[in-house]
């Protein structure tokens, strides 16, 4: 299998840029298409064993690859193996050591997510339902064209969805503030209540997030580097492995 056999254009596009969640999503979109190409082959046997070996080497080349863009440690240090040295023994060695590394990209990423967001009790989730409500009404009393009124209005409609999350996030609630308040000169009369109503927002999501955290007593530690699965053999280790007594 070659390189976008795995990944097309557009996905590659909407990778995020942050290169731990990057390479996690590569990893998310490529080993599927391994699995279904692998599902097609069907059971290896003298008829398809070499289709087997050439899907199983081109995800391990791609993973490798992408570690190396993204510097992700220990493979993007990693030697390819040829085609002849890579036999079922060293690509489930391969795939048990991804799964390793991915489970802590993976948790590490879910705390990084949860300092960036914060539960909701319902009767907080109703308040600002209800300074939402008040926003919409701020914003229909401007002299905005329809269609500005409409784009706000979609905002609006992006904030109320966030709200029903499980865990809300700060960047998604800020990024539609910032867009509301993007153009005072325009919100001509409701300026003023606009501005109110926001800080009413960010009060009672910052009360939230203060109340979560005493409740989790976060760490806010520096966050740990990967950790290899084992440790790595010295020269030393490999000489005494061969030592017979």
């Amino acid at each position: 299998m070659e390189f976008f056999d795995f990944i097309n254009q557009d996905e590659m596009s909407e990778l995020p840029e942050d290169s731990r969640a990057a390479f996690v999503a590569f990893v998310r979109i490529a080993g599927p298409r391994l699995r279904d190409r692998l599902r097609d082959l069907g059971s290896r046997d003298e008829s398809n064993y070499q289709d087997i070996d050439d899907a199983r080497y081109g995800f391990q080349n791609v993973i490798l690859g992408a570690a190396r863009k993204y510097g992700i440690e220990p493979f993007a240090s990693m030697q390819m193996p040829t085609m002849r040295d890579h036999d079922d023994q060293n690509f489930r060695q391969f795939r048990h050591d991804l799964t390793h590394y991915i489970t802590q990209i993976m948790l590490a990423t879910a705390d990084v997510d949860r300092s960036g967001s914060v539960p909701l009790l319902e009767s907080t989730r109703q308040t600002l339902k209800t300074y939402i409500f008040h926003l919409r009404d701020a914003i229909a009393r401007t002299n905005l064209p329809d269609w500005k009124k409409d784009d706000l209005t979609k905002k609006l409609d992006e904030l109320e969805k966030e709200l029903d999350r499980r865990r809300v996030r700060f960047a998604v609630v800020v990024g539609v503030i910032m867009t509301v308040l993007a153009a005072p000169g325009e919100l001509v009369g409701s300026y003023d209540a606009v501005v109110r109503i926001t800080n009413c927002i960010m009060r009672e999501l910052g009360q939230a997030k203060t109340a979560d955290d005493q409740q989790r007593k976060v760490s806010f530690d520096e966050p740990i580097g990967l950790l290899a699965p084992r440790q790595q053999k010295t020269k030393q280790d490999e000489m005494d492995d061969e030592i017979p007594f």
